[in-house]
């Protein structure tokens, strides 16, 4: 709908200044080990429509040196500087890398890649989950064709619920947000929606009754399935978590928008590759062995990729 005073409407503006019906690819890491990260770049180039899949951008975060070893970041950035001096199907290697030193997290990595996304849709995606299935891209663009639908997302579509915890002999309030794995989300529906990626997480004495009417706060959320321990009721609470996506997953909904699943065989999510130790790292890469060594195969077929792979495979961080 035309707006009163500017015209066009900010989803008008989004949806008529984007390519249509092509996918932008964004990815941040941090920690992640150079094997499993260059897996999952490499699944992206070899397991999508380049008719599709217009940009890739790639936003390294992490430490600088007065806080830590910027190491493995600096690896990161060499290798994606030589992956960007390749072609990817006859053309020039469609990749963008952003560097953020020190204290930016994951989230606020997106945020600074979105306002550069120029096609219609976008997709995120975290540096350890490896693409399965080559008609991904244009599969979930095809569902989000639908009127309501703003993102296709790879289950589950959330990542906890309405929990309380105890932290430090003091309860916490956890509300749900999204699982950010691997989601295609249409751009002008998010934007529209006025949320950002950008989690809160702070500590503030409150009473739950105080802040909602307790009947359409959990009415509301046993609807959506998302009561995973009874609140707190008669006692305050000294803080709050909402995580990655919770204002995301809240607008959208306010906004009647629809979620649709992948397939479950899209892609694998090896989880955690960038916090967990070594000994979980190497049962998780032993459960999914069959599906790590397809992606190896399939870079092994392609020589610039396979030497780029060999060459920063064992590269790691001084600490």
């Amino acid at each position: 709908m035309p707006h009163p005073y500017m015209a066009f409407s900010i989803e008008e503006c989004e949806r008529l200044s984007l390519l249509p019906q092509k996918n932008t690819l964004i990815m941040a890491t941090s920690q992640s080990s150079m094997d499993i990260f260059m897996l999952s770049v490499f699944s992206i180039l070899l397991r999508s429509n380049p008719e599709k899949l217009e940009h890739l951008m790639v936003c390294i975060n992490g430490a600088d040196k007065r806080c830590g070893d910027p190491t493995l970041q600096d690896i990161k950035q060499n290798f994606l500087e030589e992956l960007r001096n390749m072609k990817w199907h006859d053309r020039d290697m469609p990749l963008t890398v952003i560097r953020a030193w020190s204290r930016v997290g994951h989230s606020h990595s997106l945020e600074m890649a979105i306002p550069w996304v120029h096609t219609e849709f976008y997709t995120i995606i975290h540096d350890d989950v490896i693409i399965l299935h080559k008609e991904w891209c244009e599969e979930a663009i095809e569902s989000l064709n639908e009127p309501k639908a703003a993102i296709c997302y790879f289950p589950p579509l959330l990542n906890g619920g309405v929990i309380k915890k105890i932290h430090n002999n003091k309860w916490f309030l956890e509300l749900p947000h999204v699982n950010s794995a691997f989601m295609v989300c249409k751009k002008s529906c998010l934007t529209e929606s006025g949320a950002r990626w950008i989690g809160y997480h702070f500590e503030h004495e409150f009473n739950l009754y105080d802040r909602v009417d307790i009947k359409k706060f959990l009415d509301h959320h046993y609807e959506l399935n998302n009561i995973q321990s009874f609140p707190v009721i008669e006692k305050p609470y000294s803080g709050l978590s909402m995580d990655i996506g919770s204002w995301i997953y809240n607008n959208l909904l306010e906004n009647k928008c629809e979620f649709i699943p992948m397939k479950k065989n899209t892609a694998i999510h090896l989880m955690g590759m960038s916090w967990q130790n070594n000994n979980s790292k190497e049962e998780k890469v032993a459960i999914n062995k069959n599906e790590i060594k397809s992606i190896h195969e399939e870079i092994k077929k392609n020589e610039n990729f396979f030497l780029l792979f060999e060459k920063y495979k064992n590269a790691q961080s001084n600490t």
